[in-house]
């Protein structure tokens, strides 16, 4: 009878510590944890000037719901994954008192696929950050281009395939709008460095021409992104 008495104290006394220990693990749990992933959904972004070849470059462009950018935080550094599609369209029309001119439209999609990097002052806001992003970008464009000389007029529909190497150097800003989720802007100074191939076909006798040129292009660009942190 003792021993036995002996054996449920000893149990009763086990169940306790247990008991205590399952009580000082559950305190010692962290109330929340740290959501370094981050996917922003592209809403709105504007060019400053239009980067297609038949086109007038003092005009800007817009992009709407075109692109998704994935970041990971660890500190204060992010790691940064982008791709996008996008579509621009440029009509030039016919000049008043034309003599020497160009006129017509012409239409591109644009796909980008990048990596880069973010650097913040805070470690737990991104209040300000700058960041870097380096894309392998393709460019189709197709448009019909009309060129008068004198009395003359040469109808040329032309075909284009660009690819390149896009850089992008800037600043954001990330502030929380209700729980995880974040209203995100950039602003940012994009360089262009790409070969495009180009096929022009005389609509009049059907004579087809190629040529293949080196193209540069800047331009200050500002893009608007809604978050999800998880």
């Amino acid at each position: 009878m003792r021993n036995l008495i002996w054996l449920i104290l000893i149990f009763n006394f086990l169940d306790i510590k247990s008991q205590e220990a399952v009580i000082d693990t559950i305190s010692d749990l962290p109330t929340g944890r740290p959501k370094p992933y981050e996917i922003a959904y592209t809403f709105f972004g504007m060019n400053l000037k239009n980067e297609l070849i038949f086109s007038n470059s003092n005009e800007p462009t817009f992009e709407f719901l075109n692109g998704i950018l994935v970041r990971y935080k660890f500190n204060r550094f992010s790691l940064r994954l982008n791709a996008s599609l996008s579509k621009i369209r440029n009509v030039k029309e016919y000049p008043s008192n034309c003599i020497e001119c160009s006129y017509g439209n012409a239409e591109s999609k644009n796909y980008k696929i990048g990596i880069g990097g973010q650097l913040t002052p805070f470690k737990k806001r991104e209040l300000i950050y700058s960041y870097f992003d380096l894309s392998y970008k393709r460019r189709k464009e197709n448009g019909i281009i009309v060129d008068v000389k004198d009395t003359s007029f040469t109808f040329n529909n032309y075909h284009t395939k660009t690819n390149g190497i896009d850089f992008i150097l800037g600043i954001g800003t990330k502030v929380k709008i209700y729980k995880n989720f974040y209203f995100t802007g950039e602003i940012g100074y994009n360089y262009y460095i790409a070969e495009s191939k180009i096929k022009n076909t005389d609509i009049n006798n059907e004579q087809l021409s190629y040529q293949s040129i080196p193209i540069t292009f800047q331009t200050i660009l500002g893009k608007l992104y809604l978050s999800l942190m998880f």
